[in-house]
Parts: C-alpha cells; sequence; structure tokens
C-alpha cells in the first residue's frame, strides 16, 4: 500500500522528501501532522477566545455609550429647565424695571 500519495509534499523541507519515506519517517511525519492540527486548532480556539472579548468589550462600550447619551439628555433637560426659569426671573424683573420708571414718570 502506498501512502506517498496521500502526504502534503509542503511539510518537508525539501521538494522530493516525501517519495522516499520510511515507514519510522512516515511515522514522524504523522506525528508532525498531528501536531501542527492540534497546533492550529489551539490557535483557532485562542482567536475565539479574542473575538468573544472583543464581542464583550463591544457591549460593554455600547453600555457606555447608552449611559453618556442618557447623561447627556438629563443635562440638556436641566439646562432648558434653568434656561426658562432664568428667562421669567429676566422677564419678571424687566416689567418690574419699566413699572418704576412708569411710576416715577407719572409721580413727578
Amino acid at each position: 500500500m502506498n501512502f506517498n500519495s496521500s502526504i502534503n509534499p509542503y511539510l518537508f523541507s525539501n521538494k522530493d522528501d516525501y517519495k522516499n519515506l520510511s515507514e519510522d519517517n512516515l511515522q514522524n511525519t504523522i506525528s508532525k501532522i498531528i501536531n501542527s492540527r492540534e497546533n492550529l486548532k489551539n490557535e483557532i480556539l485562542k482567536i475565539e477566545e479574542e473575538l468573544l472579548l472583543d464581542e464583550i468589550q463591544i457591549k460593554i462600550l455600547k453600555e457606555e455609550l447608552k449611559n453618556i447619551e442618557l447623561e447627556w439628555d438629563k443635562f440638556e433637560k436641566e439646562y432648558q429647565i434653568e434656561k426658562i426659569q432664568l428667562e421669567r426671573i429676566m422677564k419678571i424683573i424687566y416689567y418690574n424695571l419699566k413699572i418704576e420708571e412708569f411710576l416715577e414718570a407719572y409721580t413727578k
């Protein structure tokens, strides 16, 4: 039975090494393939964990942005309330001054 046709030649440093495999070399090559696959699996797991962490960070950042927007809305409402109150006070002061001017002008 010929196993050479199922082995990837890119695993070897020399292009034709895979054609001259002995049984020991074949076992060694199989071990390299298994180790390589395990390493790839581990790398994939690491990347998946990083992606999961990135997704969690994105959720956290979105929540923080939402909180900032809520705080801004609250600040904006408070600002509008204070602005209206100050405008009312200014109108009262303005009309009081006009009344005083009127009284001074007609009481002389």
